[in-house]
């Protein structure tokens, strides 16, 4: 006890031996960060997975188009089918382009995709670049994939396959942003609506993507296909990056909400638990806090020691719990996103520096408040700390 360097020495090997005949306490002042902070870790990750969805939603699409779903009762669908053939929608005025789909309820086949949708065209999509055609050719059949083919194949002319007896050649291309959510399957059959006037006629699926003029904004030409949806009772659903960004900008405040109540319930939660074994420790320690202090030990030190014991075995499980996060995080959004595990290392995309910053100060604030009772029973002369 002559040497300034022993005293740190004695306090961690009584810590120890106190760990040793009472493991309670060390095993309470783990669980308690680790639990707290999986389910922070795991709450963060799931909120970041949920956000990065909707930006690479809002990355597929254009943020000016419109995306506009009707069905056709199949009492309308022959009077419908002709009205798409001659006159243009009413709302085309307000829009720099307008590409409209019908959708037949049948499925067809190509050479690398199987049941396809198959859907009619009155015009050549805007958005799809395709070679040019020889003059008084046929309009051709598309095949759209999001399938990331070799260029080669791409290159080449493939067919479609209607009822096993019906074959048309078709091109290649691959899904436009601007489609990407309107066609949300692998691949889809783009056909001369005039080809497909059969199956229209008796049902079909009107799909339109818009795209408003510089004049008109995208919530404003939005606003006007509803009122006019409504007025005339059509079936119909408007779909736009609109949403998107609006649920996006909603989402993105519920996460700081979520945040600041998971890092201020963990601050307080912590401090008073730690606060609590703080206390029950002090009064099992007041003979040698006591016989330290007769020996010049200053009050200082101690708390400082109580300090780092303390946060070591809170810091040690917020890293298990960061550790064990892991595994449930690349479960979860791996199946989520495409049934597979992702490979996410153990950087943890999911959890971004803001995540462990807010975590890493819950878990300070609770060690600092937890110590703070400490401070008045340290304060006292070593005479009257005893009881």
């Amino acid at each position: 006890m002559t040497s300034s360097t022993s005293i740190p020495a004695y306090l961690w090997h009584n810590s120890l031996r106190r760990w040793i005949e009472n493991p309670a306490s060390p095993l309470t002042k783990f669980l308690v960060p680790f639990l707290f902070g999986l389910l922070a870790f795991l709450v963060f990750g799931l909120m970041r997975g949920i956000e990065a969805e909707l930006r690479a939603q809002l990355s597929r699409s254009d943020l000016r188009a419109i995306h506009v779903s009707e069905s056709v009762r199949p009492s309308e669908a022959t009077d419908r089918y002709y009205q798409a053939l001659e006159s243009p929608a009413p709302w085309s005025a307000w829009c720099q382009s307008n590409d409209l789909f019908l959708q037949a309820p049948i499925t067809g086949k190509s050479r690398f995709f199987e049941n396809m949708p198959i859907i009619g065209y009155l015009e050549p999509p805007s958005f799809v670049l395709l070679p040019p055609t020889r003059s008084g050719a046929p309009r051709p059949a598309i095949i759209l994939t999001n399938r990331s083919l070799p260029q080669k194949i791409l290159d080449q002319d493939d067919h479609i396959t209607i009822n096993e007896s019906y074959r048309l050649p078709a091109r290649l291309a691959v899904i436009p942003s601007q489609l990407a959510n309107v066609f949300q399957t692998e691949a889809v059959a783009l056909i001369p609506a005039e080809m497909l006037e059969a199956p229209l006629t008796r049902f079909h699926t009107r799909l339109q993507v818009l795209v408003p003029r510089t004049e008109t904004s995208t919530s404003m030409l939005e606003a006007k296909i509803r009122k006019f949806a409504e007025a005339e009772n059509l079936d119909v659903r408007v779909y736009s990056s609109q949403g998107i960004l609006a649920q996006l900008e909603k989402f993105n405040h519920q996460q700081e909400l979520i945040r600041l109540i998971l890092g201020l319930g963990i601050a307080v939660i912590l401090s008073l638990v730690l606060g609590s074994l703080s206390l029950l420790e002090f009064r099992q320690e007041l003979y040698l806090c006591a016989l330290l202090r007769s020996f010049g030990v200053r009050p200082a030190s101690l708390w400082i020691h109580y300090l780092m014991e303390t946060a070591l075995i809170t810091y040690l499980g917020g890293l298990t719990a960061y550790w064990f996060a892991r595994g449930p995080l690349e479960t979860i959004i791996g199946s989520y996103h495409s049934g597979d595990r992702l490979q996410i290392p153990f950087s943890m995309n999911l959890v971004g520096p803001s995540d462990l910053s807010i975590i890493g100060s819950a878990l300070t604030a609770g060690i600092l408040l937890s110590a703070l009772p400490l401070v008045r029973g340290l304060r006292k002369p070593a005479g009257l700390a005893l009881p």
